[in-house]
């Protein structure tokens, strides 16, 4: 079963499709992309791989992501996905992330998305807690989360590490 919501008359967000895994690499190769990213992927192929396992999540009773392709105007223009979902022990909280393809950015599109996906997840998840993280140094990203609802809680010093040069992240939640 393929999940449609209705964000605007502009926006729509739905399932994820093997067909999107082109844009979805595209989205993913700037600059701004690469440095935010733990991975970028190194094809096409890459992308569908991971498209096919995000897809089979759907099947599951109690799935650990739900990944969402976000059309503007009827074009493909990102992804936004829920993640760490019913985690033994932990099943009160996910974390969500989004890629919007470079042409897109600063429109309010993902604004919208991520208002009403955060929304979709508490309701559907029964969650308590809703998290964000980015780098330090995206503060687009951390404005963004915050217009959308998520208060700052920190930074995560040296939290990850990519060609070993470490990175902070701050953590951003909504908190039900």
């Amino acid at each position: 079963m393929t999940k449609e919501i209705k964000i605007s008359k502009d926006i729509v967000i739905r399932h994820i499709k093997l067909s999107d895994s082109q844009v979805f690499f595209d989205s993913e190769q700037d600059q701004d992309a690469k440095k935010n990213f733990m991975r970028t992927p190194i094809s096409v192929e890459v992308v569908k791989e991971d498209t096919k396992n995000e897809m089979k999540e759907y099947e599951k009773d109690k799935p650990s992501s739900e990944k969402f392709t976000i059309l503007y105007k009827g074009n493909i223009v990102g992804w936004i996905n829920i993640n760490q979902l019913n985690n033994p022990h932990f099943e009160h909280r996910a974390k969500i992330d989004f890629c919007l393809h470079q042409d897109f950015r600063k429109k309010g599109i993902m604004l919208e998305v991520l208002k009403k996906v955060s929304s979709y997840a508490f309701e559907k998840y029964k969650l308590k807690r809703l998290e964000m993280w980015t780098r330090t140094f995206n503060k687009a990203v951390s404005k963004l989360g915050e217009k959308a609802g998520f208060e700052f809680e920190g930074i995560l010093r040296k939290n990850k590490c990519k060609n070993g040069k470490y990175l902070d992240d701050v953590i951003l939640a909504i908190v039900k």
